[in-house]
């Protein structure tokens, strides 16, 4: 089961051309979250074919994302959008929905910790770009930075982000130019 729910990580992360930094902590406050139904929708990673559904929740503050590649792989994430500067995020953590179907134990229920990611949004009128953090450009940052922020290395040089929210978003904003900070996947809305 172990093997299921990270499965589902690594398509994402692949999907995003490299591994996704997580957090334990989310990448934003209660007075930074916003409605913005524009993300609702049947979108497509330009030139692949990997699909992103974005359903709005009851709340209007949450989106229930379903991510499916072609092999049928699919991963399914709730969605917070978040606006810092007027600029537009989304924090992104594992959904538990099908947590019942992968018939996993009660210890191993208990290991398992949402981790939170952050996605940076572009919007134009039937597109948007898509910018998450860069994994090789952060763990080469911490070799020479080491105390930029908050985290822990675990699994062979995997960092960790435990900063807190102020501290992510401080550090995420600032980068926010830096070249090779991010990496960028477009997604165009599909009728």
């Amino acid at each position: 089961m172990k093997q299921t729910f990270l499965a589902l990580l690594l398509v994402f992360a692949a999907m995003l051309s490299g591994c996704l930094m997580v957090s334990l902590h989310p990448f934003y406050s209660k007075g930074d979250i916003i409605e913005d139904s524009q993300l609702v929708g049947i979108w497509q990673e330009d030139g692949k074919d990997i699909i992103w559904l974005f359903q709005q929740d009851e709340d209007k503050k949450t989106y229930a994302i379903t991510i499916t590649e072609g092999d049928g792989l699919t991963g399914l994430f709730i969605g917070t959008p978040f606006k810092i500067n007027n600029e537009l995020f989304v924090d992104i953590y594992p959904g538990t929905q099908n947590d019942d179907a992968l018939k996993m134990t009660d210890a191993y229920k208990l290991h398992r910790i949402p981790a939170h990611s952050l996605i940076h949004v572009k919007k134009s009128n039937r597109s948007s770009i898509l910018r998450v953090p860069s994994f090789p450009w952060f763990t080469e940052h911490l070799e020479s930075h080491p105390k930029a922020l908050k985290h822990e290395i675990i699994d062979d040089n995997f960092p960790v982000l435990t900063a807190t929210t102020k501290e992510l978003q401080a550090f995420w904003f600032k980068h926010l130019e830096t070249e090779d900070a991010y990496i960028e996947t477009k997604l165009v809305k599909q009728p």
